[in-house]
């Protein structure tokens, strides 16, 4: 998934089996479960990850990071098919 030039958005993701590539997001909230997460050229937005693997963060600033909170009825089920059931609980967020 690759996602440009968002600017005060609140985006609520479910997993995503591969890696979201981020450039250029500013002033947004996003929830995103996703085995790889690379952020480039942004600034001041908080993210609530469940990821396999630490974040790569590139010329970004002011960014915070907090669990994954995003729960709706089929979650469950899409994580195991996205193949992230070793990401639930991850506390990834806490090592950025």
């Amino acid at each position: 998934l690759k996602m440009e030039n968002i600017r005060g958005c609140s985006l609520y993701i479910g997993p995503v089996s591969g890696s979201l590539l981020v450039r250029g997001c500013h002033d947004s909230d996003i929830f995103v479960c996703a085995r790889q997460l690379r952020i480039h050229d942004s600034y001041s937005c908080n993210w609530y990850v469940q990821m396999a693997s630490g974040p790569i963060i590139e010329d970004c600033n002011a960014m915070q990071f907090a669990p994954y909170t995003l729960d709706y009825p089929d979650l469950a089920s899409q994580v195991e098919r996205a193949m992230l059931q070793s990401t639930v609980g991850s506390d990834w967020w806490r090592q950025v």
